[in-house]
């Protein structure tokens, strides 16, 4: 199950996140009816939309490698 993909033109650009989400989210419906939300920590909200608000993204956002669900172990 993937929550976004990356699409690169080449090696010299920066990839591009594009979210795999389907639908239309309710922050959306919310704004073309200029309503002010904030939207805080919904899974599959990478990279974050335009809303008439705030948004700070939840699950499925990249670490600073780019990469998703990549495990960690810090052993004290």
């Amino acid at each position: 199950m993937a929550l976004s993909r990356y699409e690169q033109k080449n090696a010299f650009v920066l990839p591009k996140v594009v979210n795999m989400r389907r639908g239309t989210p309710f922050w959306d419906l919310l704004s073309a009816k200029d309503v002010e939300s904030t939207i805080i920590r919904i899974p599959c909200a990478y990279p974050p939309d335009k809303v008439k608000g705030r948004m700070l993204s939840g699950v499925g956002v990249p670490d600073l490698r780019g990469a998703l669900a990549r495990p960690r172990l810090f052993d004290a």
